[in-house]
């Protein structure tokens, strides 16, 4: 998907299909796909993806939506123009109760979660966070099967010649 090098969406900005937000390091995207769904993942390596949120808009009048941030602070999915003829019958958006002298602004976050702000604080949240890969079985489905095969071949090995007493392994 394009990149849009920034991680702030401003009042009046669009992230059209197929454009995602980036974090500024990268480990989170906010993107809104050619079907309609607007996703939230963590990156997990070069070429994998792990999806933390979505927002479950993929009906037809959805397809090449866009993700439109309100000048009072609105947060929507709006289809297509044209793609319908009563759309409020196919909305999903977030409608903060924001002071008017505070701006807002949409951010992604690498903390694997997405906010709107304003200059008074958080207003709303995704509630999401990054899933951690430190554990060790997280990181034995990571590797290429190549190297868990060999792992596995030599901890057989190991226990072969463990279980049998053997001095020349």
């Amino acid at each position: 998907s394009p990149l849009v090098a920034m991680a702030t969406l401003y009042p009046g900005g669009v992230l059209r299909p197929t454009e995602c937000l980036y974090s500024p390091a990268g480990i989170a995207q906010l993107c809104v796909r050619a079907h309609g769904m607007l996703e939230l993942k963590q990156a997990k390596g070069a070429s994998n993806l792990q999806r933390l949120w979505a927002s479950h808009t993929m009906q037809p009048v959805f397809r090449n939506a866009s993700l439109a941030l309100g000048q009072d602070g609105s947060l929507q999915i709006v289809p297509q123009v044209g793609a319908c003829q009563s759309c409020e019958a196919f909305s999903w958006g977030i409608s903060p109760v924001v002071n008017s002298d505070a701006p807002i602004r949409l951010e992604v976050r690498d903390s694997c979660d997405f906010a709107l702000l304003s200059s008074t604080g958080e207003v709303w949240t995704s509630n999401t966070m990054c899933e951690d890969t430190s554990n060790m079985w997280a990181v034995l489905l990571g590797m290429p099967l190549a190297v868990l095969g060999l792992s596995l071949l030599l901890l057989g090995i190991w226990a072969l010649c463990f279980f049998r007493g053997s001095r020349r392994c």
